[in-house]
């Protein structure tokens, strides 16, 4: 009753920011309040604003974590350590056999099984799309091992979600190199198709989760002028909207050899973990990415104290909401928050499973498989877009309420959450 009553009560766009919000178990269950609402939750105008509104505040966050099985914990419980992580057992198929997450993306997911099989699925709509499949093959060397690397990102050019199939072909795993392809996907176009190849082949070790600026990157070994015994690691970007290459310059390095190189995602920005041999390690962010300013800087350092193995891994997460702390992934046993103002670790969290292959960030969003471009909903004086342009819709909305020269107007900002928090509470527990 109090849900079919508001639409009369507040002008639409006041609505149409208070439903903007809110979670989407809730959004999915305000679709039977009226027509109006139905049509303005699947509007694309309506999901790339709820989109846009989460990416900006982080929340509607969550963690997805596997191994055998896949576990989901919500980024603001990260720290209950009351609060183990939940089995997600409503995905297109049981995490067994194999089976792995490759990435996501405005809250779609790729994954796929040991056997090949890829999804595109939405864990908050619980829909998915099965990709086709199109096999790798080197019937000149059917027995060859193969070391396979994805990556999964929204193409903004192409307003298009793409699948990058990187497939490198070995004698045997530790073997010397035969060949290497490289397939993208188009959401799009439901079809497969082979990419244009650099001209060194990638190192696949270390290349996780490595999407940033829309391209995926990876480090690629060459021999050096000098020798050609030595050898030597390139950064390669892939463009997954142009599909062309170029070569992103390595951060300045502190003294001493190197034991690794790892590639990350960290805060939409790419992340470089240096491991050297003398067991410590720094991570870098590249700022600016693909500007003429583009530049690494260094965030994390952490000693060999931390790390009881030698051969340890540091792949970065996330930011806290606050931007002060970054969430790390130590040795895919634990996680940790390193303090970026008092430069330490804290907070450390063990894992509830016997190991962890990876850990990756996902938001709760609204997106299908065949939205299109955004168009303005018919709603008057309310716009989709910028920073800028939210500012402009919040003067709006304020003096809105000046004019309607109402009390119950008279705090804009508190009633509109006041009124989530009240959608939120009716939606969970009305069912």
């Amino acid at each position: 009753m109090i849900l079919s009553m508001m639409s009369p009560l507040l002008p639409d766009e006041i609505v149409t920011d208070i439903l903007s919000r809110l979670p989407v178990k809730c959004l999915l269950r305000s679709r039977c309040v009226s027509k109006f609402w139905l049509a303005l939750i699947t509007s694309p105008y309506f999901i790339k604003l709820h989109l846009n509104r989460s990416v900006q505040t982080k929340d509607n966050l969550s963690l997805f974590m596997w191994d055998e099985y896949l576990y989901r914990l919500n980024f603001d419980f990260i720290d209950d350590h009351d609060l183990p992580p939940t089995i997600v057992d409503y995905s297109p198929f049981r995490f067994k056999d194999g089976s792995i997450l490759h990435g996501t993306s405005n809250g779609l997911v790729c994954m796929s099984t040991s056997m090949g099989i890829f999804y595109i699925w939405n864990p908050s709509t619980r829909k998915s799309k099965q990709l086709p499949f199109s096999p790798l093959r080197m019937t000149e060397h059917p027995d060859i091992f193969q070391e396979h690397t994805y990556g999964f990102s929204y193409d903004i050019i192409n307003d298009d979600y793409k699948v990058v199939r990187l497939v490198v072909f070995k004698t045997d795993v530790n073997g010397d190199f035969i060949n290497f392809e490289i397939e993208v996907y188009s959401l799009k176009t439901n079809l497969w198709h082979k990419a244009e190849k650099f001209r060194h082949y990638p190192n696949s070790c270390g290349t996780r989760d490595s999407i940033a600026g829309g391209a995926m990157h990876w480090i690629s070994t060459v021999p050096t002028v000098e020798s050609e015994s030595e050898s030597k690691s390139l950064i390669v970007a892939f463009d997954m909207g142009t599909e062309k290459y170029r070569i992103i310059p390595h951060p300045k390095y502190n003294p001493g050899p190197l034991f690794c190189l790892c590639l990350n995602t960290l805060g939409g920005c790419l992340s470089l973990s240096c491991h050297y041999c003398s067991m410590n390690v720094d991570v870098y962010v590249l700022k600016e990415y693909g500007g003429k300013n583009e530049y690494w800087t260094k965030i994390i350092s952490l000693p060999p104290a931390y790390f009881s193995d030698p051969f340890h891994i540091v792949k970065t997460i996330a930011y806290s909401k606050c931007g002060k702390k970054v969430l790390l992934n130590i040795d895919f046993e634990c996680l940790v928050w390193y303090n970026l103002e008092q430069q330490a670790l804290e907070g450390i969290r063990e894992h509830d499973t016997d190991q962890l292959f990876e850990v990756v960030t996902c938001l709760e969003s609204l997106v299908s498989f065949n939205v299109p471009e955004a168009e303005k909903f018919p709603i008057k004086g309310f716009q989709v877009g910028s920073r800028d342009e939210e500012m402009e819709v919040d003067c709006k909305m304020t003096a809105l309420a000046m004019n309607l020269g109402n009390v119950r107007y008279g705090n804009l900002r508190a009633q509109v959450m006041a009124l989530a928090f009240r959608i939120c509470e009716i939606c969970f527990f009305t069912i």
